[in-house]
């Protein structure tokens, strides 16, 4: 399965070998080779296949080049994109009072300052270490464990170095001595698959007005079972009220790594879950709940330090914006996969914040206890020869937003913690499956340029990655949801309207200005002026959304159905049908293609086609 960002990553190797001044990257080993999407037309062929060669294999001279490059990767970071001046005229501000209102779009929502992870064996992560005199202290936290006695740890930069330059100094070093097993991420800031964090567009609530917990609006409670996304305009699943399939995932369980509505209370480093049945929402007229009733282990894992998450609304106190409560957005995951194999066993990690707000370790430490759980109970099986994560499923509904380029901002092209960690887990036998992203909106409407409709950008990670099935999000019409990033294969995520349909207001806001606006418009829009015309409770507006499960974010025992658009409720359902596919007895790294044989034909966008239950 070709990942079209491995493409981008060739083209960029070849790029930073012929400029003189970045002789090599700083960046972790280049991933295998990967094949091409069945029916992508790649029209540039990467020129380099050959590991670039290290700037040097003398530590003082690669100290002095991660130290010049960092700079310029914070300088790049820093930078405030130019406004068009087509906007400038659409608003009452002038050229030089747009610098105020303004803020670098990757400033301070990339990655936790001062922490890097660092991953492979202990001695070759010394060797570095001593290499460069390097000054980081470990946190009071377990390692991540990997194959073969290689963790994965959190370290803080206890000197004046800078992430950049810590993770440059490990990439050089092991590029000029490769046959060490050592490697350096930043901690990556990780949302729910919508750039900049939060569920949709932006947690400072740019594009979208949220229900309070999330949501696009109201649903009704006889919904649910019978949405577009369920029915033969999406995967199959229900035929006139009634299921088509009969797997129903029983014997198979889905950890989903996201927020959730609820605490558990428990001891730092302790196991920390809490069984709990969800009372779903009951038709007052026909006593139907609309699903069998979902049984619930919600996790609790030490949530990330709130001064740090780029949830806070740091672009301007003048402009103010609230954060977003997205808490139900795990819930409404959940909800969707219980549909599709309403017997399997669902996990909740919480792992993100209520704005959606979480770093890359929290992601790992969710993964490592979800795997130890299932190691300890399944102990039995494996001494009869099952893996220990042999019928589970990973639903990652968030994404690590790396930069389009992030070798010009001095960061490494891969995340080797989280690939590492997720090549391990579908060694013992698990199936991961994570939302390919929402960044394929056509930015600045007012542009000469328009952003293709039929290119959108590659899947963020993880969902790029070849051992992830990476989703896309399908429309109503079985095209590809205006947001949505190319998957590996898609399935019900809604969509937007586009500026054909509704023309731009000529109001623009400072995010606009600030090239946030979007030739994709979400349904409950924070523009006033389109409110009325795009909700999803609205009459003939139900087919742009999906139905989920939330609870009242005043009273956690009420719960209701919800709208929502997105990547990252393609996911669940498509995690739903790897459950179905593990419970009919098809082997882990065989699940891919069981679903990828099963779909909708469709354009090259949407991967290998839109799943269908009914094929």
């Amino acid at each position: 399965m070709m990942k079209l960002s491995k493409i981008r990553l060739a083209t960029l190797w070849m790029t930073i070998l012929l400029l003189a001044s970045l002789a090599a990257s700083c960046v972790m080993p280049v991933p295998p080779d990967v094949t091409p999407v069945p029916g992508v037309t790649v029209t540039s062929e990467p020129a380099v296949t050959k590991t670039p060669e290290p700037v040097s294999d003398d530590p003082a001279e690669i100290q002095a080049y991660c130290s010049e490059i960092s700079q310029h990767g914070k300088d790049e970071q820093a930078v405030i994109p130019k406004p068009s001046t087509r906007m400038i005229g659409q608003t009452d501000l002038t050229a030089d009072a747009l610098p105020q209102l303004l803020h670098s779009p990757y400033q301070d929502l990339i990655y936790v300052d001062r922490q890097v992870l660092l991953t492979g064996q202990e001695a070759a992560i010394n060797e570095v270490i001593g290499a460069f005199d390097l000054q980081l202290r470990y946190g009071d936290y377990h390692p991540i464990t990997l194959e073969e006695g290689r963790t994965i740890r959190l370290a803080e930069i206890a000197d004046e170095r800078s992430v950049e330059e810590v993770s440059c100094l490990f990439g050089q070093f092991v590029l000029a001595n490769p046959d060490l097993d050592a490697a350096a991420d930043p901690n990556y800031f990780i949302s729910p698959a919508w750039r900049g964090g939060g569920s949709p567009w932006t947690q400072n609530g740019y594009w979208a007005s949220n229900q309070p917990g999330g949501g696009l609006g109201m649903a009704d409670e006889t919904q649910f079972l019978n949405q577009w996304a369920l029915g033969k305009e999406g995967i199959g699943l229900m035929n006139d009220g009634e299921r088509a399939v009969e797997s129903t995932g029983e014997g198979v369980t889905i950890a989903v790594l996201d927020t959730s509505p609820w605490r558990t209370p428990c001891l730092r480093g302790a196991p920390c879950s809490k069984n709990r049945q969800v009372n779903w929402p009951v038709d007052e007229e026909s006593g139907d709940s609309g699903s069998s009733k979902l049984d619930l282990i919600t996790w609790e894992l030490e949530p990330a330090n709130p001064d740090t998450c780029p949830g806070k609304d740091r672009w301007n106190e003048d402009l103010d914006r609230e954060m977003q409560d997205i808490s139900n957005h795990g819930l409404f995951v959940a909800s969707l996969a219980h549909a599709v194999a309403p017997q399997s066993t669902i996990h909740l990690l919480r792992v993100l914040e209520d704005d959606g707000c979480g770093d890359l370790f929290k992601v790992l430490q969710g993964l490592q206890q979800f795997e130890d759980y299932m190691t300890a109970a399944s102990e039995g099986d494996v001494a009869g020869g099952n893996m220990p994560l042999t019928n589970t499923v990973v639903n990652m509904s968030l994404g690590v937003h790396l930069p389009d380029n992030p070798e010009e901002f001095a960061l490494p092209e891969v995340v080797t913690a989280l690939n590492d960690k997720l090549n391990y887990m579908t060694s013992l036998g698990a199936v991961v499956v994570a939302a390919a992203g929402n960044d394929s909106y056509s930015a600045d409407p007012l542009a000469e340029t328009k952003t293709d409709p039929d290119a959108p950008l590659p899947a963020e990670i993880p969902a790029v990655e070849s051992q992830v099935i990476g989703v896309a999000a399908s429309t109503y019409d079985k095209q590809r949801g205006c947001f949505s990033n190319m998957g590996d294969v898609a399935a019900p995520g809604g969509n937007g309207l586009t500026l054909s349909q509704v023309p731009p207001d000529p109001k623009l806001t400072a995010a606009a200005v600030a090239g946030d606006y979007v030739n994709c418009i979400v349904p409950g829009r924070v523009d006033r002026s389109s409110r009325e015309d795009f909700w999803c409770e609205q009459a003939g507006n139900e087919t742009y959304c999906l139905v989920g499960l939330g609870v009242d974010p005043q009273n956690k025992d009420k719960t209701t159905y919800l709208y929502w658009v997105g990547t990252s409720f393609a996911t669940p359902l498509v995690s739903g049908i790897a459950a179905l596919r593990l419970q009919e007895g098809v082997p882990p790294d065989k699940v891919d293609d069981a679903i990828y044989g099963s779909v909708d034909s469709a354009a090259p966008v949407l991967g290998e086609g839109i799943v269908n239950l009914g094929n």
